[in-house]
């Protein structure tokens, strides 16, 4: 295998990506559009069991598998995310200006 090249599997099949190619480039790529073990959106990856931003590198022999937001993995990564966004706008020293305000709209899944 070239060392530009990665095999990983996806979707129980095995792939040749480009080195360099992310989680979330994999899935897109390669999960079968409307598949039911995506759970909707998708919002991370589980990358050989443990679950990786989309941004996330891949290596050589990876098992790639979508993470959607309605499963409760899903859910749980969207919250803590949330509760990051939330709590860098109260950070010390930070005061909306003109009473600028964070506006939240969240529906349910």
């Amino acid at each position: 295998m070239p060392a530009d090249k990665l095999h990983i599997t996806l979707a129980g099949r095995e792939h040749v990506v480009e080195a360099g190619t992310t989680a979330g480039e994999a899935v897109e790529a390669f999960w079968p559009a409307g598949a039911p073990a995506a759970d909707g959106e998708v919002i991370a990856a589980r990358v050989n069991g443990v679950a990786r931003d989309l941004a996330s590198p891949l290596a050589d022999g990876d098992e790639v598998a979508p993470i959607g937001i309605r499963s409760a993995p899903g859910l749980a990564i969207m919250r803590h995310s949330t509760a990051h966004v939330l709590a860098s706008r109260g950070e010390a020293g930070h005061r909306p200006a003109g009473g600028e305000r964070l506006l939240l709209r969240l529906r349910r899944l």
